[in-house]
C-alpha cells in the first residue's frame, strides 16, 4: 500500500428511490413466500410453483446484498490511480500510461453502474454527473465518477506541477 495518497473517495448508491423498489420488491417476495411455502396458502388463483418461488427469492435476497456491497473507491497517489468498484472490477491506471486527465461534467449517461459505450468511453459512476476522465495512450477513455470534483481538480494541478 502507498503511503503517498494524494486523495480517497468511496461512494454508494444512497438515492433513495433505489432503495425504495429494492426494499418493495423484496418485502412483497419475502411475503408470498413465507405465506406460500412456510404457511401452505397458495398466493393467487395461478399460484406460481414452490421451486419458482425459491429461486426467485434466492435471486432477489443476493440483489439486495450485491447493491449493498456495490461501491466505487477511488485512489490516486502520485504514482497512479486506483479505482475500485467492488465487489467486481479492480482497475489501475499509472501515470505514465494517461495522456490526459481532467475533471468534467459528464451529464446523465443514461443511468448509474458501469456504462459502456459512452461518448465519454467507460463511465463507472454510482450518482451525480461530474468525474475524473482519463484517456489513455492506447486510446481508451474512462470516467471514474466523483462527489468531490474540486479536490480532484486541486491534486490533479498539484500533480501537473510537480511533473
Amino acid at each position: 500500500m502507498n503511503n503517498n495518497i494524494l486523495f480517497y473517495e468511496k461512494q454508494k448508491f444512497t438515492q433513495w428511490w433505489v432503495w425504495a423498489i429494492l426494499i418493495l420488491t423484496l418485502g412483497f417476495e419475502l411475503y408470498i413466500f413465507v405465506r406460500q411455502i412456510l404457511f401452505g396458502q397458495p398466493v393467487g388463483t395461478r399460484p406460481a410453483p414452490d421451486v419458482f418461488l425459491i429461486f426467485s427469492t434466492l435471486f432477489l435476497i443476493s440483489l439486495f446484498v450485491f447493491v449493498c456491497r456495490l461501491q466505487l473507491e477511488t485512489t490516486i497517489d502520485s504514482e497512479k490511480i486506483v479505482m475500485r468498484y467492488r465487489p467486481m472490477i479492480r482497475k489501475t491506471f499509472y501515470w505514465d500510461e494517461i495522456e490526459k486527465a481532467e475533471v468534467i461534467n459528464y451529464g446523465f449517461v443514461g443511468g448509474y453502474g458501469v456504462r459502456i459505450g459512452t461518448r465519454y468511453g467507460t463511465v463507472y459512476n454510482t450518482k451525480g454527473r461530474y468525474g475524473l476522465s482519463l484517456e489513455l495512450y492506447n486510446g481508451r477513455r474512462i470516467v471514474i465518477g466523483s462527489q468531490k470534483p474540486e479536490q480532484i481538480e486541486k491534486i490533479l494541478q498539484q500533480l501537473h506541477k510537480t511533473s
